[in-house]
């Protein structure tokens, strides 16, 4: 630990594993030849800034890397997957022109979420739960797998929302995206796997933005809001579109349109 003053571990040829590292206000950089990991899930990294680099991995699907931080940057991850869990709220970034990993990502924060960098899974699914905030993503999400992002709220006391200005794609999964309170489109959705679903469930609205798509390969697709759904254009080719509202279905076109919506 130090007193806000900045902390960096470095592992060339190997591995780190923490414990308890803190740096106050300051920043911590792990950079590690293979994988960077925690002991258990009372291990804690707590900085202002987090940046990792690593050859084959971060955390792993029992092991989360825990984290107290404001930012994480994500340097480069040669292979492997990225795997953190957040106490608090999170702004993700990197140090290039995106996050790019091979294998799953998966990020679970205690607070909102705000993604500024486009996120990429080549080989794996890409998952993100945030418990008691929002979700905000400025640039496209995809993955080769499952897509699922959701916020919850644990107390039934705030209005936790998700929005994508960027697209989100799979090329062979499915996508869910669930909201605690509104879904907020501003970019394409689509998978282009045979047969895979899509589906976006709000406990309040469902907002399609003027010119965006849902998209599947033949594959389902279902939008259920507790409020209000206004959709643009949505195409299930073969496969079957459900829209379920207990508020008003809006076609947010002119009146004199006639784009085909659905």
């Amino acid at each position: 630990s130090t007193t806000n003053g900045d902390i960096s571990l470095k592992a060339t040829n190997g591995s780190i594993v923490t414990e308890t590292l803190n740096s106050g206000t300051a920043n911590i950089s792990l950079i590690a030849g293979t994988t960077i990991n925690d002991i258990d899930a009372n291990s804690l990294i707590s900085a202002n800034n987090l940046t990792l680099k690593s050859g084959t991995g971060v955390g792993s699907s029992t092991n989360f890397l825990n984290t107290s931080i404001t930012n994480l940057i994500v340097d480069s991850i040669t292979t492997g997957g990225l795997f953190i869990k957040e106490n608090s709220s999170l702004g993700i970034d990197d140090l290039s022109t995106g996050i790019s990993l091979v294998g799953d990502i998966m990020i679970d924060a205690s607070s909102s979420i705000n993604l500024t960098e486009s996120l990429t899974s080549t080989a794996g699914k890409i998952v993100i739960n945030v418990t008691n905030g929002s979700f905000n993503a400025t640039k496209f999400i995809t993955a080769s797998g499952n897509i699922l992002i959701q916020t919850v709220d644990s107390g039934s006391t705030g209005t936790y929302n998700v929005t994508l200005d960027g697209v989100l794609s799979s090329s062979t999964g499915y996508i869910s995206v669930k909201s605690d309170y509104d879904i907020t489109q501003n970019a394409n959705i689509s998978t282009s796997g045979s047969t895979k679903t899509i589906e976006l469930i709000a406990v309040n609205d469902i907002t399609m933005a003027d010119g965006t798509v849902i998209s599947s390969t033949n594959g389902n697709i279902l939008l259920n809001s507790g409020n209000n759904i206004s959709i643009e254009n949505i195409t299930a080719g073969t496969a079957s579109v459900s829209i379920t509202s207990t508020g008003n279905l809006i076609d947010i076109d002119t009146a004199s349109d006639i784009e085909v919506d659905i």
